[in-house]
């Protein structure tokens, strides 16, 4: 089974996403001043900055509140905001029990591969901000599990859930993670029928976009009779067609659909069969039964 490694990268620029305004950076108090000083601003001219009185900044200066990303944003440039987020974790709200994690400022292969498995998955804001993945394969499950933990580095630990009757799933709740997953990925609460392929993606380097395809398959991925993809989203399956090209993989010319009882339209797009070795030679697979049936044929 092949492992996903960390290079290449392709920078994520955060001052051009919207964050919701609750959300803090946990920076030691003489860090942030030493921050502050370097602008060679008084408290007031800072707060007008900020469009806040000056008692806010007093309150991050004197370590009584963790200051928000918007105000970081204001105050530090492109390349200083990458190197903090790398070093300090993310919170959201005034309180200390509020789950933690690093926003991640680089969208590396195992992001990327994340994003793409994330055709298998949720993410919920109905109180409990909670991400899932939902697969019958446990190893799989483990897999994405220590993807998360390498990636968020979240102060909760993602859950694998195995009950009787019930498909296993693993769950981790923390809403920094679900945030920055909804918002630089494009990915909508609950069903995703209406979620493409994220803009984010579309323009990284091939080597990036070759780990979102993995990813994709090994979540929604045939591997039997046919080698391909099924989908509710069409657009993703065009999108991944696109992918393919660059990598000499060619997929057949159209796109098939069935209709189930529910009304739900599901589309699938299949690999040329003279193209399927190359596919696991380029694109290849970090699902233990698909890379195995693979490597048997």
């Amino acid at each position: 089974m092949e492992m996903i490694g960390d290079e290449p990268k392709k920078e994520i620029s955060l001052k051009t996403f919207e964050f919701p305004e609750d959300m803090r950076i946990i920076i030691p108090k003489r860090k942030l001043k030493k921050i502050i000083d370097k602008r060679a601003i008084n408290v007031k001219e800072m707060a007008k900055i900020n469009g806040s009185g000056s008692k806010s900044i007093y309150h991050y200066l004197n370590g009584k509140r963790n200051p928000t990303l918007s105000f970081i944003k204001k105050v530090v440039d492109d390349k200083l905001l990458h190197k903090l987020l790398k070093t300090n974790r993310v919170k959201f709200g005034h309180g200390g029990n509020a789950a933690t994690a690093i926003f991640p400022s680089q969208l590396t292969p195992k992001l990327a591969y994340l994003i793409g498995a994330l055709r298998d998955g949720t993410i919920n804001f109905n109180g409990k901000y909670e991400l899932c993945y939902v697969q019958k394969n446990i190893q799989w499950l483990k897999i994405l599990s220590r993807l998360i933990l390498q990636i968020f580095h979240p102060s909760n630990k993602p859950r694998i859930i195995v009950r009787k009757g019930y498909t296993p799933k693993m769950t981790v709740n923390n809403r920094v993670i679900c945030e920055f997953l909804k918002i630089v990925f494009n990915i909508p609460i609950g069903r995703k029928e209406e979620w493409g392929t994220p803009d984010i993606i579309l323009k990284s380097p091939k080597e990036i976009q070759r780990y979102y395809v993995r990813g994709y398959f090994d979540a929604d991925g045939i591997c039997g009779k046919h080698i391909g993809f099924c989908q509710v989203n069409l657009q993703s399956l065009k999108d991944l067609r696109h992918i393919l090209k660059k990598f000499n993989i060619k997929c057949t010319n159209t796109i098939s659909s069935r209709k189930l009882k529910s009304g739900k339209i599901f589309y699938s797009l299949y690999i040329q069969k003279k193209y399927w070795n190359s596919f696991f030679k380029k694109i290849g697979s970090s699902y233990p039964s698909k890379f195995t049936r693979f490597v048997q044929n």
